[in-house]
């Protein structure tokens, strides 16, 4: 049962990651927002 927010959490931390690898921030600081 914990499998579920176990696996979200992991997608959650892997979002930003995969985001930074396909869109590197050298246009524009999205970090800063």
């Amino acid at each position: 049962a914990i499998l579920g927010p176990l696996a979200a959490l992991g997608l959650l931390a892997l979002i930003p990651v995969v985001w930074r690898r396909i869109r590197p921030s050298g246009n524009q600081p999205a970090e800063d927002e």
